[in-house]
Parts: structure tokens; C-alpha cells; sequence
């Protein structure tokens, strides 16, 4: 597009009314440009492996602001997903346990469900580990009772088998928190690739921009 002005005064008019115009296309160019960058770190979080919960990936967000539009990520963790834990880390500053053990249930390493131990499951448990219930039966009494230490021993190895489930689970997910907590993790730098993303888009649609007004 080419503008032909008769003296100086002319050229600021002109230059005046295309202002907006350019204004409104710049604005749309950055809006375009953080909708490409929150798609381009959905597919860095993918390659890096990032989708445990798929929280991180689905945190990504694009909009428009006063200055021209923002791209970023919302997730609660993902600062750590971008620049990673120090290692050396205070107890008190260790990756939260719930964090970890909701990882470990999306990896299926372990289950938040308590196992159903059916009843004649727990007596035969409970005569494995400590054998059968003995005492005198020779009346309906006896019986009676020796029925009720069978069926309270059914529920204790019960109890026990829930306890040992629940122990694991949070022994697995300790030992994580504590390994992060000593070594650190390192930083996927998502958000840095998803800049370097943007930056191109926008120099290619500035260029396309440019040649129009040719």
C-alpha cells in the first residue's frame, strides 16, 4: 500500500488516521500469537512428558490485555514444572504429599481404595497367619462364642490387611517426597520454548504485515 502526500502537514494527517488501524492489527497479531503459544506448550508438555493428571496441560490460557494479550499456565505446580526443586530442601518445604500421592494414583502405582475383604476371606487369612480358633465345643454356648472369637479375628485381619494397604501407599509416597526433597527436580523450562514460540510467530506476522503495506 502506497500513500502520495503533497507536503508534511498531509503525511501526519495520514499517518494519523492509519494509527488504529495498526493499533487494532498489532492487538490482534498478540492475541494470535499467546492462543499459538498456549497450543505450542501443550504439545512441549507432551513431549517432555508432562501428563500425569493432565492439570499442567490443561492450565494454559491466552488472553487479551490493556497492553496487547498474555499467554501463561495456571496450574498450581507449574512454576516447578518450569524451573524445578532445589535439592537440600527443609522438611517443611518438601512437594506437598497429597501432590504425590495423587501422581502415584494417575500412574496406577498404588489405589486410595481400602481392599474388600470379603468374611470368609478374612478367616482364611487370619488361620494362615495365626491358625484356628481352639477351645471346647461340646455345647451350643461354647460354639456360640467360639464364633464370636472367630468372627472378631476376621475383623481384626481385616483391620490389619487396611492398615498395611494405607502403610504402603504412604511409605511409596514419603520416600518420593523425601527423595525430591534431597535431590530436587529438574526444570522442564516450558514457558521458556513457548517464548521462543511466540517471538517467531509474531516477526512472521509482522513481515506479512509489512509486505501488505508495500
Amino acid at each position: 500500500m502506497r500513500v502520495k502526500v503533497k507536503n508534511l502537514v498531509e503525511l501526519e494527517q495520514r499517518l494519523k488516521k492509519l494509527v488504529p488501524s495498526m493499533e487494532k492489527g498489532l492487538r490482534a497479531v498478540a492475541l494470535k500469537a499467546a492462543r499459538h503459544g498456549a497450543t505450542r506448550g501443550v504439545t512441549h508438555a507432551r513431549q517432555a512428558g508432562i501428563r500425569a493428571t493432565g492439570t499442567y496441560e490443561q492450565s494454559f490460557l491466552a488472553h487479551e490485555t490493556k497492553e496487547g494479550a498474555v499467554v501463561g499456565n495456571a496450574a498450581e505446580h507449574a512454576v516447578f514444572v518450569e524451573v524445578g526443586r532445589r535439592p537440600g530442601r527443609r522438611p517443611g518445604r518438601r512437594p506437598p504429599l497429597d501432590a504425590i500421592l495423587k501422581w502415584l494414583v494417575n500412574k496406577g502405582m498404588i489405589s486410595l481404595k481400602l481392599p474388600r475383604i470379603s468374611d470368609r476371606e478374612a478367616r482364611q487369612g487370619d488361620y494362615a497367619e495365626r491358625g484356628g480358633v481352639t477351645g471346647e465345643a461340646s455345647s451350643g454356648k461354647q460354639r456360640a462364642r467360639l464364633k464370636i472369637i472367630q468372627k472378631r479375628r476376621a475383623e481384626a485381619y481385616k483391620r490389619r490387611q487396611r492398615k498395611k494397604h494405607v502403610t504402603a501407599a504412604m511409605g511409596l509416597a514419603f520416600g518420593i517426597q523425601k527423595k525430591i526433597g534431597k535431590r530436587g527436580t529438574k526444570g522442564h523450562r516450558i514457558m521458556r520454548s513457548v517464548h521462543r514460540d511466540v517471538q517467531r510467530y509474531v516477526k512472521r506476522e509482522l513481515r506479512r504485515m509489512a509486505a501488505m503495506l508495500r
